[in-house]
C-alpha cells in the first residue's frame, strides 16, 4: 500500500505531523478524519516521474517567485473560513 505524509491540525489546534499508509489519497484522508483530525496537507511518498525531472534551475527560479510572510496552513484556513462565510450567504 502506498505511504502518505500529512500535515493535520488536533481539534485544540495543535499541529500534527506523520506518516499513513492507504490505498488512496482519498481513503487516507477519511481515515485521519475519523480521528478527529483536520487535514492540511497529505502528500504521497511515490514521486511521479514528471516531478523527478524538475532541474535545479528550475527550482532556483521556482523560489524567486515565492512569498515569505504568509504560511501555507495559515494559507488554508483563511480560504476555508472564506469559504464557509460564502457559504453562509456573507458578502464580500
Amino acid at each position: 500500500m502506498p505511504k502518505f505524509s500529512y500535515i493535520s491540525r488536533k481539534s485544540t489546534g495543535e499541529k500534527e505531523v506523520g506518516v499513513i499508509e492507504g490505498p488512496t489519497q482519498d481513503d487516507v484522508v477519511v481515515q485521519l478524519q475519523r480521528k478527529g483530525l483536520i487535514v492540511t496537507s497529505i502528500i504521497s511518498f511515490e514521486v511521479s516521474k514528471k516531478e523527478a525531472s524538475f532541474t535545479r534551475e528550475s527550482r532556483t527560479a521556482k523560489k524567486q517567485f515565492t512569498h515569505n510572510g504568509i504560511g501555507d496552513n495559515d494559507l488554508v484556513l483563511f480560504a476555508r473560513q472564506l469559504s464557509m462565510l460564502l457559504g453562509a450567504g456573507v458578502s464580500l
